[in-house]
């Protein structure tokens, strides 16, 4: 899996979404995990709610925590830990990455 679908490089960014799941699924449902086959397609919206909202981020850092989700949840249907292809249709906005380089720009 490393260094085949998932780049040794990207693995920290992995951990941080770990982290910010396993605190969002602790908050939700009070459990410390879920299992594949607990998650809807709505699981994905509810965190995407909780990450911009409670956490403070921006869409854009939301895109690639989603990415990391719906990479996870393809792998695990690949090796067969997961009954259904999660989130594979849901489609995450990119959010606007490019900032004003200056106060007035944009205006």
């Amino acid at each position: 899996m490393i260094g085949v679908d998932i780049r040794k490089e990207s693995m920290a960014s992995y951990h941080s979404t770990r982290i910010h799941l396993q605190e969002f699924i602790q908050k939700k449902y009070k459990v410390s995990d879920l299992a594949f086959s607990q998650l809807t397609e709505n699981f994905i919206h509810e965190f995407q709610q909780y990450f911009l909202g409670e956490c403070g981020f921006q869409e854009s850092s939301f895109y690639n925590v989603a990415t990391h989700l719906k990479t996870v949840c393809r792998l695990a249907y690949r090796e067969e830990l997961a009954d259904i292809l999660l989130f594979d249709k849901v489609k995450i906005s990119k959010g606007n990455r490019k900032l004003p380089k200056h106060l007035t720009e944009g205006i």
